[in-house]
């Protein structure tokens, strides 16, 4: 059954009415709380998967706070240089004071568009939703068709910003798709959240987002969304794993190196006598590339400095000389800068070319005369490449 969401009139008082309060929030705002959603501490959330959607926009955010919404109000930071963001689904509901934005929306939401704000799971920093309003968020789906529309002039442009902002649109349906959350309030530096193994905090898979951009013909932003899709990838397990892909197998207009798309996150490709063979029951290397028998395996600094880590990092090594792969370990100063780079390139191509990928290294070898080509890698790095805190050895 859709999710029936109830107008409320505005000429009677919120905090008098028995119907739920319906409010949308969109833009960055529901992106920082999609993100924290995933987390499940502060908020959690649920897709819907059909939406018969009629919110409602407020008078006054002292409505919202009588209503006990004071804690979400102020974990997303509202204030008059802050105003919520909030869709309605008719422009005669349109409302804008000082702490309140609204916009209406061009046409009806289709399927998938949302995801169902819920109280979180941390007894001490959790925001409790009151019961009498309904706080829905744009899915994914729809927040990547939104920010398509929103920055097309800027991919439209020559040069680094157009390609920039290419590449943070392609990591952002990475990171919705991956096992890996940024931080709500400073993504371009700290991850907030990975996965545990066997767990899966995504609302969506990239198939779902293109399904969603491809069947929403009237959608603003679902050409280029679709385009930016293209070229993303399930199952990154952090910042670093999105960068690497697309470095190492992404387009050269977009400064990747073209490789053999590999498999990104999934169990080693061997067969079952070889898995009695290995020290571990389920081995699942960050990229592979099973009819060339090579791998790449990136080993963080901070999680594996430790005795236990270490032991752990060795036995998957042995597991995939096991399994006759030829494993490449690579750290953070194996791919800091383009140099570093193409140098960790050039040994991934010798390998493929070993076990039978013709004229790889070659390959990456003129590609890497082109200047055109390493000015777009040179922009690839400087957008995509995360912080790294070093440890002390």
């Amino acid at each position: 059954m859709p999710d029936i969401l109830l107008h409320v009139s505005s000429a009677k008082p919120y905090a008098q009415c028995m119907e739920p309060i319906c409010l949308h929030i969109t833009g960055e705002q529901a992106i920082k709380l999609m993100r924290a959603a995933r987390v499940g501490k502060v908020v959690s959330a649920s897709p819907l998967s059909r939406t018969c959607a009629s919110t409602t926009a407020p008078r006054s955010l002292a409505e919202l706070r009588d209503l006990g919404l004071g804690a979400l109000l102020d974990w997303l930071g509202i204030s008059p240089l802050n105003p919520l963001r909030l869709a309605v689904p008719h422009k005669h509901q349109h409302i804008r004071t000082r702490e309140i934005c609204t916009a209406a929306l061009s046409e009806e939401l289709p399927d998938g568009a949302l995801l169902k704000l819920r109280s979180g799971s941390d007894a001490e920093n959790a925001i409790t939703l009151p019961p009498n309003v309904i706080v829905y968020l744009d899915s994914p789906a729809l927040a990547f068709v939104k920010m398509s529309h929103e920055l097309g002039p800027k991919v439209a442009k020559d040069g680094n910003e157009g390609l920039a902002t290419s590449l943070r649109l392609i990591e952002f349906a990475c990171e919705c798709c991956g096992s890996y959350v940024r931080d709500p309030f400073t993504p371009r530096t700290v991850i907030a959240h990975y996965d545990e193994p066997n767990t899966d905090s995504r609302f969506c898979d990239i198939s779902g987002m293109r399904a969603f951009a491809a069947a929403n013909h009237r959608l603003h932003g679902k050409n280029l969304a679709l385009k930016m899709l293209a070229h993303a990838t399930d199952g990154s397990g952090s910042g670093m794993e999105s960068y690497l892909n697309l470095a190492l197998a992404g387009a050269p207009r977009l400064g990747g190196l073209a490789m053999h798309e590999p498999l990104v996150n999934q169990h080693l490709v061997i067969s079952e006598n070889t898995k009695l063979l290995l020290k571990h029951k389920s081995i699942r290397p960050d990229l592979q590339w099973p009819e060339y028998q090579t791998l790449v395996e990136y080993i963080g600094d901070e999680p594996h400095a430790s005795k236990k880590a270490r032991i752990e990092d060795k036995d998957r090594l042995q597991d995939y000389a096991t399994a006759g792969y030829t494993a490449c370990s690579l750290m953070f100063d194996d791919v800091r800068n383009a140099t570093a780079l193409n140098r960790t390139a050039e040994m991934i191509a010798r390998s493929l070319m070993q076990h039978g990928k013709r004229n790889e290294l070659y390959r990456v070898r003129h590609l890497l005369k082109d200047d055109k080509f390493l000015s777009r890698q040179s922009q690839l790095i400087a957008t995509l490449l995360p912080p790294v805190t070093r440890y002390d050895s």
